[in-house]
C-alpha cells in the first residue's frame, strides 16, 4: 500500500492557492478582463502539455524500443522511419551492405524495399552516430531485419562494430550463406565495404 504524506500535500495545496491569489490580485490591479485571464490560463496549460508530450516522445526514442512506419529506403542498410511527427534516419546496427558502387548494392537495397517500405516496424536503438543517424536493430513481426539480410547473403557482419553475443550467431549465418553462394556470395571473393572504401582511397 502506498503511503502519502498529508503534510506535503497540504503544503502543495497552500502553494497553489497562494499562486492563484497572487495572480488574481495582479489581474485586478491591472484591470484585466476575466475572459483574458481565462484565455491566458488555457494557453499556458496547453503549451505545458505539448512540451511534456514532446519530451516524453524524445525520451522514448532514445532510451527504448519504439514503433514507426518505413517511408524511404536509402540503401541496403539505411532507411527513414516516421514515428509520430518525427522522421529518423536509421542505420542498421552490426552489419554492412554493399556500397552504392559495389556489386549487388542494388539487390541489397531492393530486398530491403520489398521487405520494409510502407511497413510498420519496431526500432531498437543503440546510439546515434556522428551523422546523427539512429544505429539500431529493426524488427518486423519480431524478426531482426539486420539478421535476415546477413542470412540472405546481402550484408556482412561488421567486424569492427558487431561485438555483442548475437554477432557470433550472425557470423554463422553469414558462413552458411557464403557456402550456399547466396546473394553477394555468388562472388566468393566479395570485398566487404570497409575494405572497399580503403581501396578507393589509395
Amino acid at each position: 500500500m502506498e503511503i502519502t504524506d498529508t503534510r506535503d500535500a497540504g503544503k502543495n495545496v497552500d502553494t497553489k492557492d497562494e499562486m492563484s491569489l497572487s495572480f488574481c490580485r495582479y489581474a485586478r490591479l491591472r484591470n484585466l478582463p476575466r475572459a483574458c485571464i481565462f484565455l491566458l490560463l488555457v494557453y499556458g496549460f496547453c503549451f505545458f502539455g505539448q512540451c511534456c508530450a514532446a519530451a516524453g516522445e524524445a525520451g522514448a526514442a532514445s532510451s527504448g524500443r519504439y514503433g514507426g512506419r518505413v517511408v524511404s529506403i536509402i540503401d541496403g542498410d539505411s532507411l527513414v522511419v516516421r514515428h509520430g511527427e518525427r522522421m529518423s534516419q536509421i542505420r542498421l546496427w552490426g552489419i554492412d551492405a554493399p556500397e552504392w558502387d559495389q556489386p549487388h548494392a542494388h539487390y541489397a537495397k531492393k530486398l530491403l524495399q520489398n521487405m520494409l517500405l510502407n511497413r510498420k516496424v519496431v526500432i531498437e536503438p543503440y546510439y546515434r552516430d556522428d551523422y546523427n543517424r539512429v544505429i539500431a536493430q529493426v524488427l518486423l513481426g519480431g524478426q531482426s531485419i539486420n539478421q535476415l539480410l546477413v542470412a540472405r547473403g546481402y550484408a556482412w557482419v561488421h567486424i569492427y562494430y558487431c561485438k555483442k553475443e548475437i554477432c557470433d550467431a550472425w557470423k554463422r549465418l553469414q558462413a552458411e550463406a557464403r557456402k550456399r553462394g547466396e546473394g553477394l556470395w555468388r562472388n566468393r571473393e566479395a570485398v566487404p565495404p570497409w575494405r572497399w572504401k580503403r581501396m578507393k582511397r589509395r
